[in-house]
Order: structure tokens, then sequence, then C-alpha cells
């Protein structure tokens, strides 16, 4: 797929009439081609998924993991209205996903929170954690989700393997805890889980937000998601401490409404849920595709942090005081 092709692959798809509206290139990802086009019927994100990711170092996955994610897609429309792009066309032979492109008033939540955020950022962090929550519930213990989306490939090849197994080889001496969080992650599934719940993925405007690109969406541990959240609030902290307290803020709506709409059973352990998170910030320092506005400075407070949570053996039952305690 090109910018120069897709057009005419919508009119073919029969998801526009005419050859005719405008195309946009999509930056950001790493995983896949994405184009917005802007038609007279309506306007549309044409992704397909890539084989080879574009980061320095040499990181495969499947890309038939894009009819994963519209098979997600479908579930969440389901079940959790309002939060995500409605599916317009799934193409099984190319691996082409049309979807639904987001209103003109929702906006990338991630360049926000990089400018320091706004007077509503913490309202979009807790609608993130009531979507969440809502997600996890919903999909608890369902033994048809279970069988449909219990493939953790994807989730392995994109997550275990570039961030956990990554972080093993360069930094050794962790190699025991970041194995035992790793198996922690694909053992004892519980629910639908994104697998890349972050400000990148999300498109907000205040309360209101839409989370996209879940082609690593799998049946597994719910603690990813928050520990995914968590994680790149604590990186973006590193990089912008004058901005700490707006970055904290969302970190503890996003979890309090997380936790009040969920029921015991998918409660987060808080011991497990800071060394899950210390686990994916030293993936953003020193796993394959590290993050990317981090400088060495930053990066190395961040990996500090992340080192000093991982080796802790108590910690404050406050999960956000105790991950930005060690912020410094």
């Amino acid at each position: 797929m090109t910018a120069e092709s897709v057009i005419d692959y919508l009119v073919d798809r029969g998801v526009i009439d005419e050859a005719g509206g405008t195309v946009k290139v999509l930056s950001g990802g790493v995983s896949a081609d994405a184009f917005a086009v802007h038609a007279p019927n309506g306007s549309w994100v044409v992704k397909q998924a890539l084989a080879r990711l574009k980061v320095a170092a040499e990181w495969h996955a499947d890309p038939s993991r894009i009819l994963n994610e519209a098979a997600a897609l479908q579930v969440v429309g389901e079940r959790v209205p309002d939060s995500v792009p409605s599916v317009a066309s799934v193409d099984q032979d190319r691996l082409i996903l049309v979807m639904q492109h987001a209103p003109p008033d929702l906006h990338d939540w991630k360049s926000e929170l990089m400018a320091g955020g706004i007077e509503g950022s913490a309202d979009t962090a807790a609608r993130l954690g009531e979507i969440l929550a809502a997600l996890h519930a919903g999909t608890f213990g369902d033994p048809i989700l279970a069988s449909r989306f219990g493939d953790t490939e994807s989730f392995v090849d994109l997550r275990i393997d570039p961030f956990h197994r990554a972080v093993a080889r360069r930094l050794p001496d962790l190699a025991g805890p970041l194995g035992a969080l790793a198996a922690e992650l694909t053992e004892h599934p519980k629910c639908l889980v994104h697998g890349d719940y972050s400000p990148k993925n999300v498109l907000a405007s205040g309360p209101t937000a839409w989370v996209i690109d879940w082609e690593v969406a799998h049946f597994g541990n719910p603690v990813f998601d928050l520990a995914f959240m968590l994680a790149h609030l604590m990186c973006k902290t590193a990089h912008a401490p004058r901005h700490r307290a707006v970055y904290r803020e969302c970190a503890q709506n996003f979890l309090t409404a997380y936790n009040r709409d969920v029921p015991g059973a998918l409660k987060p352990d808080p011991f497990g849920l800071v060394r899950h998170t210390a686990a994916v910030v030293l993936a953003r320092t020193d796993g394959k595709s590290p993050a990317a506005y981090l400088e060495p400075p930053q990066r190395e407070a961040a990996q500090r942090a992340a080192i000093e949570l991982l080796n802790a053996r108590s910690i404050d039952s406050d999960v956000v005081q105790q991950l930005w305690s060690v912020l410094t």
C-alpha cells in the first residue's frame, strides 16, 4: 500500500464511492504503514502491518497481527462503546485494515503531554482508567475470547522479546527478575489486554478518548496495560521534571479510576504492579526500541529509578507515591 494507491484501493473495497479525496501519510508508529484518507463520504485510516519494524535493531513480527487488531476493535467497540474507531473493511489477503478516522476535536494525547499537558489532561487519564477497567472487567474469564485471543505469539514478538529479554541481555544482573515478570505475563490469562496502552495510542479531548493500535491485543495478564501506561508517564517525568506534577496527577487519576471500577479479582497487587512498571521503564531505556525523547542523562535517571524499584524488597501501598519517589 502506498499513498498513491490507497484511494483506488478504497474504491475497490467499496469504502468510498469514487476516486476523490486527500491522502496523508501518518507517522509515529514503527510497526505499520498508515494513511489518513478524507473523502466526500467520510474519513478513514488505512493501516497495513509491517513484517520488519521501523527501528534500528533487527525486529520482525508476523504482519497477520492486523487481523487480530481488527477482531479486537470489533470486540471492544461492542463492549466499551465510544472508546475505539469502528471497522470499515478487513482485507485478509493483503492484511489491510480500514477504520473510522477520529473526529477533528480529538488529538494526540502524547503530544499534549510532551508539551506539559493542559487543563483536561488529568480528565483524559481518568477516562483511560475507566475504559481499561471496562475492557478488563467486561472480558474477564470469557472462554470464547480466551480461545479467540489466546495466541500470544505477537505479544512475545513485540513485547516480551524486545522488552524483557532484550533488557536482560543488556543488563544480565536483572535477568532473573525480568524473566520471572515476563513469565507472569503469559501465565494464568484473565482477560483481553491491549498490550500497548500508552499515550501515543490515545486520541483525546478532556474526558473523551479513543484508544487505537490494538495489534498486540491478547488474552493475558491485565497488569501489563496498567504498567505500560504508568511507565510511559514515568519516562515523561524523567524527560521533563518541570511537568512532574502533571504526569503524577495523570498517573493517580488513571489508577484510581481503574481500581474503582474493576472487581476485586482484577485489582492489581501493588508490589507486582510496581515491578512490572519498572520492567517497562527499562524497556524504554535499554530495550530494542528506547524512547527517542529521552536524552542520555534522562535515560540514566529513568534507568536508575527502575532498577531501584525492581530490586526493592517491599513497597509502599501507594503505587504512584512509590513510583514517583524514586524519580529524582
